[in-house]
């Protein structure tokens, strides 16, 4: 029944993002306060719940692709996908909901960002031992890279440029594999 709940939340997120309430949920999976509070004991706990979830799945799903055939080029492709699949939903007004009323949360979030960039990386140095990438300056990819995730995944700038976060992030996977070059 967690799951179900975790899902009802992720589509009233979709709708209100954060601003949706435990009546919301009760509605949406016809059962009682009293029943969604014996699953779930606050909205808090819901949160860190669905942001738990959410990143165990893909981590799950990365360890699949990282141990699986493919060049980096297919796994870094496929990473990407997988990261806009688990976190579309991260909005400007999801992001800012969680930057504002769930710190430690928040705080989370940007350590599994910058985790994941680090597996972005290992992925690139892979790419250039085997020929796929050329040589370049790792550490100033990676600041770029740290600096470019920090930048969309702040709310005023997704708000600000009318961009939702699954199409920044395609645009950064865009811009460090193929560059700026016509094809």
């Amino acid at each position: 029944m967690e799951q179900k709940v975790i899902n009802a939340a992720l589509e009233e997120m979709r709708i209100h993002a954060m601003k949706f309430t435990m009546e919301d949920l009760t509605r949406r999976l016809h059962i009682s306060k009293t029943s969604l509070y014996k699953i779930v004991p606050s909205k808090d706990a819901l949160i860190r719940s669905i942001v738990d979830y959410k990143v165990g799945e893909f981590r799950k799903h990365k360890a699949e692709i990282l141990e699986g055939d493919g060049t980096a080029d297919d796994k870094l492709l496929r990473l990407m996908h997988l990261y806009t699949d688990a976190f579309g939903i991260m909005g400007s007004h999801i992001a800012s909901d969680l930057q504002s009323f769930y710190p430690e949360i928040w705080e989370e979030w940007q350590s599994f960002q910058r985790e994941t960039i680090h597996t972005v990386m290992d992925l690139i140095r892979d790419g250039i031992a085997a020929g796929v990438y050329r040589p370049v300056n790792l550490p100033v990819n990676e600041a770029c890279l740290m600096a470019v995730v920090a930048a969309i995944s702040e709310p005023d700038f997704l708000r600000r440029n009318d961009i939702p976060y699954r199409d920044a992030v395609e645009a950064v996977g865009d811009l460090f594999l193929y560059g700026l070059k016509n094809r």
